[in-house]
């Protein structure tokens, strides 16, 4: 790293270059992502991730696809409020921990539906 005239620096490197552009091409996911998958392992995965009869299952797209056909709107809803389904079995309003916000509880179903179509 050098300074050029107007005193910022200049990476010269190849190697720090290819680096960050290795690193901006393939970042695995975005942060809205992470914070859904974050959410979804430390709350939801007790329920949606845990075979209870009733409850939709990540990656089980039979069982999430009449929901998801309901639209994102529909999802968070039911993920924010709570929700009881046909099952009987009832979501309670942001799975129980309402120190979550709405933007988390959204992500997560984002994180859920879309590794269950």
């Amino acid at each position: 790293m050098q300074r050029n005239k107007n005193k910022s620096f200049v990476i010269n490197s190849p190697l720090i270059i290819g680096i960050f552009a290795v690193l901006t091409i393939y970042a695995p996911v975005t942060p809205a992502e992470s914070d859904g998958k974050t959410v979804y392992e430390g709350l939801c995965a007790a329920c949606h991730g845990s075979g209870i009869p009733g409850i939709p299952q990540v990656g089980d797209a039979a069982a999430w696809g009449t929901r998801i056909s309901k639209g994102n709107d529909t999802l968070y809803d039911h993920a924010i409020n709570g929700f009881t389904g046909e099952s009987g079995m009832t979501m309670q309003p942001k799975g129980g921990d309402g120190s979550l916000s709405d933007e988390e509880i959204r992500a997560a179903v984002d994180y859920m539906t879309s590794n269950s179509q």
